[in-house]
């Protein structure tokens, strides 16, 4: 299971970095899958050990942020990169490695600067609520 999950986080964040946005986009949409999957097990009553070791969620969420500052032209991506970062960051541990990662990449004003983009118009609430309320305000609460 590790060999396929290294696998799946490799080419998802090497597709992040593609020059062409279908294939950006099929990065994020694995991106995705993989943060729901471990989202929702961090979410069960009682927890269940995370399907993403705190690493593997690292190298996902640096590779989200540098995806959300890079993207340039697809509103349907950005969204997708946003809602990914906003399931990984959703409970993830106080203190840990993946939260500070988002405070010393200064994720909310990477997030920030999109709104400004006529492209992104359109995602403005979803900026809003993941860069000011979960990063801005939720891990200044943590």
């Amino acid at each position: 299971m590790t060999l396929l999950r290294h696998t799946c986080i490799k080419l998802a964040t090497n597709a992040l970095l593609d020059h062409r946005s279908s294939l950006r986009a099929t990065g994020t949409s694995l991106i995705f899958n993989l943060a729901a999957a471990n989202h929702n097990k961090r979410l069960l009553d009682p927890p269940e050990a995370e399907s993403l070791p705190e690493a593997d969620q690292f190298e996902l969420v640096a590779s989200v942020v540098e995806a959300i500052r890079a993207e340039q032209e697809s509103p349907e991506t950005l969204h997708g990169l946003l809602l990914s970062l906003g399931l990984l960051l959703h409970h993830a541990p106080v203190g840990g490695e993946v939260v500070e990662l988002c405070r010393a990449l200064e994720v909310e004003s990477i997030i920030s600067e999109k709104t400004a983009l006529d492209a992104f118009k359109k995602e403005k609430a979803l900026l809003q609520e993941i860069g000011q309320e979960l990063v801005g305000k939720g891990l200044s609460l943590n």
